[in-house]
């Protein structure tokens, strides 16, 4: 995946992890979480971009959050909920299939 399309559609990325896909060993899943980006108003809420690519034709998704903090951990659960739901026994780091490792 160019690192152009990750920056574009996610800001900064803190995050990548790239997933393989038992059975089907030229397909990979990559899942992009950006920095959290602080409330644009004093009362707003944290925001945090999710990309998946390589299920469909790629999910964004963007997580809000009371502080940047619960705003990661809520951008890794809307993922792990995501790619479990996609059906995939996806594999990373040698595990396991369908430990996500999130």
């Amino acid at each position: 995946m160019p690192k152009e399309r990750i920056d574009k559609r996610v800001g900064e990325p803190i995050a990548v992890r790239r997933y393989g896909v038992a059975g089907q060993h030229d397909r990979e899943i990559v899942l992009v979480i950006g920095k959290p980006l602080a409330p644009r108003k004093p009362q707003g809420d944290w925001r945090c971009a999710v990309l998946i690519v390589g299920i469909d034709e790629g999910i964004f998704h963007v997580q809000e959050g009371v502080d940047a903090l619960q705003v990661l951990q809520l951008a890794q659960g809307f993922a792990k909920r995501t790619l479990e739901a996609s059906g995939l026994s996806l594999t990373w780091a040698g595990g396991e299939p369908g430990d996500l490792g999130l």
